[in-house]
C-alpha cells in the first residue's frame, strides 16, 4: 500500500485505483468502503478509466453507497469516453 501511496500523493490515477481496490477487497488492509471509493473518486480527477469504472461499480452494486443505477451509468459512461471497453459492456448489461 506504501508503494501505491507514494505515486498516489504524485498524481498517479493507477495508484489511486490500485489503493481503491485495495482497500474495497480488504487486500493488506482493512476492508473500508468509504476509503475505497475516495481512492476511485481521486483516480477518476486524474482520468482514469478504472477509477471511473470502479465507482460505477460500487453504485451498482450499493458497496460502501446506495445502490444507483443512473450514477452507475454516468460512471460507466465516463470510463466508456476514456477507452474502457469494459465499461461499454457493463452499459449494454446495466438495465438488463
Amino acid at each position: 500500500m506504501l508503494h501505491f501511496r507514494d505515486a498516489a500523493e504524485k498524481g498517479s490515477g493507477p495508484a489511486f485505483n490500485n489503493m481503491g481496490y485495495m482497500w474495497l477487497h480488504g487486500v493488506g488492509t482493512a476492508q473500508n468502503f468509504a476509503y475505497a471509493m475516495q481512492c476511485f473518486e481521486s483516480a477518476a480527477q486524474l482520468k482514469s478509466a478504472n477509477g471511473h469504472l470502479n465507482m460505477g461499480q460500487m453504485y451498482r452494486d450499493g458497496e460502501g453507497v446506495p445502490k444507483n443505477l443512473s450514477k452507475a451509468r454516468e460512471c460507466y459512461t465516463e470510463a466508456a469516453a476514456l477507452g474502457s471497453t469494459d465499461a461499454v459492456s457493463e452499459i449494454d448489461n446495466l438495465f438488463q
